[in-house]
């Protein structure tokens, strides 16, 4: 849900099959992608469900979310301060970094609120997440 680019720019697309639960990337540099679309093409009303990519102000809600769930401290303060400064994300990915605890801290954090976005996607389609 966040990784829509290569690294390079260049476009990553996500689908759902609904059926077996798989999910199929589509990038060109795969040797398979025209496979691939073609196969997504022949059922994307159906079977096939693109997984849109978070939208920055829910990236941003995350991390805003994070910062609320620390005790006060210099770090929450920091991090609050990156979120109010331009380029937010990469403030706040600079202060994180700085500390292996506050950087693991922070992933666990942000994979569970993935997670839940995920669940809500996936019961929005009507499907019941294992």
């Amino acid at each position: 849900m966040e990784d829509t680019d290569n690294g390079l720019g260049e476009p990553v697309e996500y689908y759902l099959d609904t059926e077996t639960g798989d999910i199929l990337l589509i990038h060109e540099d795969l040797d398979d992608a025209e496979e691939v679309r073609e196969l997504i093409e022949s059922g994307l009303g159906e079977r096939f469900r693109l997984i849109e990519p978070l939208e920055s102000r829910d990236r941003f809600r995350i991390m805003e979310n994070f910062v609320l769930s620390l005790p006060e401290s210099r770090l929450k303060t920091r991090l609050s301060d990156a979120l109010s400064r331009n380029k937010p994300f990469r403030h706040f990915r600079d202060i994180v970094q700085e500390d292996l605890a506050v950087r693991d801290q922070w992933f666990t954090f942000q994979n569970q609120a993935l997670a839940q976005h995920a669940r809500d996607l996936l019961a929005s389609l009507g499907i019941e997440a294992a």
